[in-house]
């Protein structure tokens, strides 16, 4: 039979384990949040958006980037919309993460000029759109050569 204190110190030692596996967790999604943001925006985001961030994936149960990989694109600030097009049809969930922080981002009102077109010029949205159009081939090899690169799956 085994002592109870040992009994103890083995379930301590597990629940110790899982607090530092979920604190190195939270802080590579808070990592994340702000990477992602600063590609998109240029600044750091606001601490609640990052909170939120944290707090949705601990709810949601889509997969989530390998340490490896979400570290190696944070490390080397690869580009974010190349790596996420070229990963599109597979399995990957780097489109999902940056829908979520999106979705977070739309309910501020500070972030109303990203999300809202207050302009009504047509030929301006048609110029931007063709721009777009005409930058997504470029932006698709950059990507796939991006995951050959850094053996990002």
């Amino acid at each position: 039979m085994i002592p109870q204190s040992k009994l103890d110190a083995r379930s301590l030692g597990g629940h110790v384990q899982r607090e530092i596996s979920m604190s190195t967790d939270i802080q590579h999604l808070k990592a994340e949040a702000i990477y992602i943001h600063q590609f998109y925006f240029g600044y750091d985001p606001p601490e609640a958006i990052v909170a939120e961030y944290v707090r949705a994936h601990q709810c949601c149960t889509f997969q989530s980037l390998a340490c490896d990989a979400r570290e190696l694109i944070i490390r080397n600030r690869l580009d974010l919309d190349a790596i996420e097009l070229a990963s599109r049809h597979s399995q990957g969930s780097l489109g999902k993460k940056i829908i979520l922080l999106f979705y977070l981002l739309e309910a501020e009102p500070q972030y109303q000029y990203v999300f809202v077109n207050q302009d009504s010029g047509r030929l301006k949205a048609v110029a931007a759109l063709s721009c777009t159009a005409l930058a997504m081939p470029y932006r698709w090899l950059k990507g796939v050569w991006l995951r050959w690169r850094f053996h990002l799956v």
